[in-house]
């Protein structure tokens, strides 16, 4: 009788408040989503000579509230290289994405997407690198 009381009035009360305070559940106010900006979208190295390498540093940002994953980079062209230094971002970090387009071979008027994934709402963002590529053999 007795260990069923002791049970009953101080058991099971103090069971009650320790798991009430651990369960929680996500409110709408405490789901985060990463957004992803690029700034800029698009850069023109200008009229450069075959056989030049160009180089350009987009900056990639975090302006939500989750992390950012930058799951992969999708540039499709042997002519271009990129190196990023930091594949996830904290809201309000930023890294940069360098871009290298080795312009050997090319000639004219160039345009290149490069798709950055990531797990924020827009899943795929295209940059675009362009350039004039003069080449001698076809000029």
């Amino acid at each position: 009788m007795k260990t069923t009381k002791i049970i009953q009035y101080i058991i099971i009360p103090l069971l009650t408040i320790s798991c009430s305070n651990t369960i929680k559940s996500k409110t709408e106010n405490e789901v985060t989503h990463p957004k992803f900006v690029v700034h800029p979208e698009i850069h023109n190295f200008g009229t450069i000579e075959s056989g030049e390498v160009a180089t350009f540093f987009f900056k990639l940002t975090n302006e939500g509230t989750g992390v950012l994953h930058i799951d992969s980079i999708d540039y499709g062209c042997g002519c271009i290289e990129t190196v990023l230094k930091k594949d996830e971002l904290k809201n309000g970090e930023s890294t940069y994405l360098q871009v290298l387009f080795n312009s050997a071979g090319v000639w004219g008027n160039v345009n290149k997407p490069i798709l950055v994934f990531t797990n924020s709402e827009e899943k795929e963002k295209s940059i675009y690198i362009s350039a004039k590529v003069n080449n001698q053999l076809f000029n």
